[in-house]
C-alpha cells in the first residue's frame, strides 16, 4: 500500500510569509520555511522500518555492483585487475607495449596514448628493469600477461621522483601537466599490448 504525504501548514498561512502587509513577529525567517517543510514532511511520511518496508512495497533493495576491488601492495600501490590476459607475461628483462591513461587522483585528465574519437593508439614500448619507467608502473606491469588492463593508484613516492623518468606525453603541455602534479598521486589505466624478449 503507497502512503501519501502532504504536509499541511494550517489555513494556507505560510510561516515565514506573512499574511497581511505588515510584518508578523510569529513568521519563521525565509530561509527556515524550506528546512522546517522538509524537516516536517519527513517527520510525518517516515515510520523507521528502512529496506524492510521498500521490500514489502515491492520496490527492489539495492544490490552492491560486482565491481573488481583494489588490493593494497606492501610498496602502497592500489592496484584494480580490470580483466586478466591471456598472453605472455611480463617480466623483469622483457620489452612491453603498453596503451594507458594518465589522471589526477581528483580524476582530471592528464594525457593520454589513446584516441577516444577515432579509436588510434600510440603504444609507448620498455624494457622492464632498466630504471627508465616510474617504479609504481614497473611493479604494476611486471605479472601483467598481454591483453591485460589494470587501473592503479600510484603515491608520489613511486611516481616522478625524476623528471627523466618515463612515460612522458611527448607534447609540450601535457608534460608540463605531468610534471606540475608529479608530487600527488596519480591514477593509471595501463593496457598491456605485447611482450616480447
Amino acid at each position: 500500500m503507497n502512503r501519501v504525504c502532504v504536509a499541511k501548514l494550517g489555513h494556507g498561512r505560510v510561516p515565514g510569509f506573512p499574511s497581511s502587509p505588515q510584518a508578523d513577529n510569529n513568521a519563521l525567517p525565509r530561509r527556515s520555511f524550506i528546512p522546517a517543510v522538509t524537516l516536517f514532511s519527513w517527520a510525518v511520511c517516515s515510520n523507521s522500518s528502512g529496506n524492510a518496508n521498500a521490500a514489502a512495497n515491492g520496490v527492489p533493495m539495492m544490490v552492491e555492483p560486482d565491481l573488481p576491488k583494489f588490493r593494497r601492495t606492501s610498496s602502497g600501490l592500489k592496484i584494480q585487475e580490470v580483466s586478466e590476459g591471456i598472453g605472455p607475461e611480463a617480466r623483469r628483462g622483457r620489452i612491453v607495449e603498453f596503451n594507458y591513461v594518465c589522471r589526477r587522483s581528483n580524476g582530471y585528465y592528464v594525457y593520454s596514448t589513446m584516441d577516444s574519437f577515432n579509436k588510434d593508439s600510440e603504444p609507448v614500448t620498455f624494457a622492464l628493469g632498466e630504471g627508465k619507467l616510474i617504479s609504481g608502473l614497473e611493479e604494476v606491469i611486471t605479472g601483467m600477461k598481454s591483453g591485460g588492463k589494470r587501473r592503479v593508484l600510484i603515491p608520489p613516492s613511486l611516481g616522478y621522483v625524476s623528471p627523466d623518468l618515463e612515460p612522458q606525453p611527448p607534447e609540450f603541455g601535457p608534460r608540463r601537466s605531468l610534471m606540475a602534479h608529479a608530487k600527488e598521486p596519480l591514477v593509471f589505466e595501463i593496457q598491456l599490448v605485447r611482450v616480447s624478449q
